[in-house]
């Protein structure tokens, strides 16, 4: 059995989201350039009714599958057990549809293609008390397929990160079964915003309107769940990361493991820890949470560059053998523009116990 480890957090979002994802990008395009929506509507793909709820625009993903994350405000239960299908629009035209069906707290739904764009893959249901979070996977050359059932021989997205060095990965302890918590509408005292809660580990984060969720997901590892939410202001990126590390995690080292790490990322180049305008480098710890902030360069599979900071705050959760990351990540030239909507966010951050 591997052993997860918060380093191999750090890898995956160096080296996969975080540099995947695109700086400052506006709407999406599918490969024929035409733009790709999805919906929950009433009825079914033969059939189709009023949309029951609107999916987040569909993104491409590291390997060219578009992809979509969404809370929906429906149980699985009533969207398994009342007629409800999964629709894919390509400029108003059905492209993909899959009808919804299965029992359980995970359902697997095939998406299969309407359309000669051959446009198609699957949607994971996963239950979130009275709301639905549905994952959706579409591509070309995925169109086929048929059924709805929750045993498609699709599995959950995992944590296939490389494995760290032995020396400098702390023991993952195995984390509780999350009990979700849906997103709520809340006043901290700093105006309104929206707060997400950590099914897994409690903790929240408070972030204005200026914010929206890219990504809001809990997937399962070996070590127990990992709690994952990426937001956009369309300047820049924040993700918070969840994973399992040992109560003696020395946290000083972090950034010198980020550094590490991010040295060691493909077509990274350039590395610096950034430094403030007094010319010292941003970085430090205290008993328990460390912060650095990256200066680099990132070269894409286009041989385009992209002048990039990373700006790390990771906490020790106490009691729970579990370590939050928070990534602020940006180009160079915005770092200090966005230091205010960054600092806000790190404000927001409540850790139990």
């Amino acid at each position: 059995m591997r052993n997860r480890s918060l380093l191999a957090v750090v890898v995956m979002l160096v080296v996969g989201m975080a540099f995947t994802a695109g700086i400052g990008s506006g709407a999406v395009r599918a490969q024929d350039d035409a733009a790709l929506s999805a919906a929950v509507v009433g009825g079914s793909c033969e059939s189709p009714g009023d949309v029951a709820g609107e999916l987040r625009d569909l993104a491409p993903a590291e390997g060219g599958v578009l992809t979509s994350f969404t809370r929906v405000d429906l149980p699985i239960d009533d969207l398994t057990g009342a007629g409800y299908a999964i629709v894919v629009t390509s400029d108003g035209n059905t492209a993909a549809c899959g009808d919804i069906s299965g029992s359980g707290n995970d359902v697997y739904v095939a998406v299969t293609s309407q359309s000669d764009a051959g446009y198609g893959g699957v949607a994971w249901l996963h239950a979130r008390d009275a709301q639905t979070q549905v994952s959706l996977f579409i591509s070309q050359g995925l169109g086929g397929g048929g059924g709805g059932d929750n045993n498609n021989g699709v599995e959950p997205p995992s944590d296939e990160t490389p494995e760290p060095p032995a020396d400098d990965t702390p023991e993952a302890k195995p984390t509780r079964t999350p009990k979700a918590k849906p997103t709520e509408e809340t006043n901290q005292g700093q105006g309104e915003g929206t707060t997400y809660t950590s099914p897994t580990f409690g903790y929240t984060v408070t972030y204005d309107e200026t914010w929206e969720v890219v990504e809001e997901q809990t997937t399962p590892t070996d070590n127990g769940p990992q709690d994952f939410l990426k937001l956009t202001n369309r300047t820049s990126f924040a993700y918070f990361y969840t994973n399992g590390a040992d109560e003696s995690f020395p946290i000083e080292q972090l950034p010198q493991i980020l550094q590490s790490r991010l040295e060691g990322g493909e077509g990274i180049t350039n590395v610096e820890v950034r430094t403030d305008d007094n010319g010292d480098e941003i970085t430090g710890s205290d008993d328990t949470s460390a912060w650095v902030a990256f200066n680099f360069t990132w070269t894409n599979q286009d041989g385009k560059e992209f002048e990039l900071y990373d700006y790390y705050h990771g906490y020790k959760i106490p009691g729970q053998g579990a370590v939050l990351i928070f990534l602020n990540e940006g180009l160079q030239r915005a770092y200090d523009q966005q230091a205010p909507a960054r600092e806000a966010l790190e404000n927001s951050i409540n850790i139990p116990g």
